[in-house]
């Protein structure tokens, strides 16, 4: 995505785009994924890298389970294993839409808002917060939905982004608004 946008390939961007966009369970989007066991996998539309809304397995919610990834921890348990695995795909995901969202696509909603609900999932859910270097990955995801998962400063870059806590951290704003209100008031003393 990020080469076909800095070589001026729209058609390459669109394509793209397609792929995230039927990874997430948007209808549209390319369906030609080939997954692992079908443990974890909910959806009554065939294999999906995102669980829909509401999917349930034995009666526990994996509304926005990553099966093919949470599958690497094992056939479905309860309660579900806590696998880095899910966070390392998220890292890929997350990174694909905020570059998708920065060209003007809607990716952040696709898959009725697929990547928040993967985040709900293992926040509530499973109970498993990004650590080490996922940490990154709350900033984006709670600034791209207005959420307020936790995310630590500093965080630790991932492996094709990072440094989200200066970009899209809590107090990014802040820091910037004190300082043109620090620039105003020099200003008004110097007048």
């Amino acid at each position: 995505m990020a080469l076909a946008i800095y070589l001026e390939d729209s058609e390459d961007l669109a394509a793209a785009a397609k792929v995230f966009k039927g990874w997430v369970g948007e209808s549209g989007g390319w369906s030609g994924f080939a997954f692992g066991e079908a443990d974890w996998q909910a959806g009554k539309n065939g294999p999906l890298a995102v669980n829909p809304v509401d999917a349930q397995i034995k009666g526990h919610s994996v509304d926005g389970v990553l099966p093919d990834d949470q599958r690497r921890g094992g056939a479905f348990a309860w309660p579900p294993p806590k696998e880095n695995y899910v966070y390392e795909a998220l890292q890929g995901a997350v990174t694909q839409a905020a570059i998708l969202a920065r060209r003007g696509y809607p990716s952040w909603e696709w898959g009725d808002r697929g990547i928040e609900r993967a985040f709900d999932w293992l926040e509530d859910t499973a109970r498993y917060p990004a650590v080490g270097d996922d940490t990154w990955l709350p900033h984006i995801v709670n600034r791209a939905y207005g959420r307020s998962f936790p995310a630590p400063v500093p965080s630790k870059p991932g492996k094709g982004m990072g440094f989200s806590d200066w970009t899209h951290g809590p107090s990014v704003k802040t820091s910037l608004d004190s300082r043109e209100a620090s620039d105003a008031d020099a200003t008004a003393r110097d007048d």
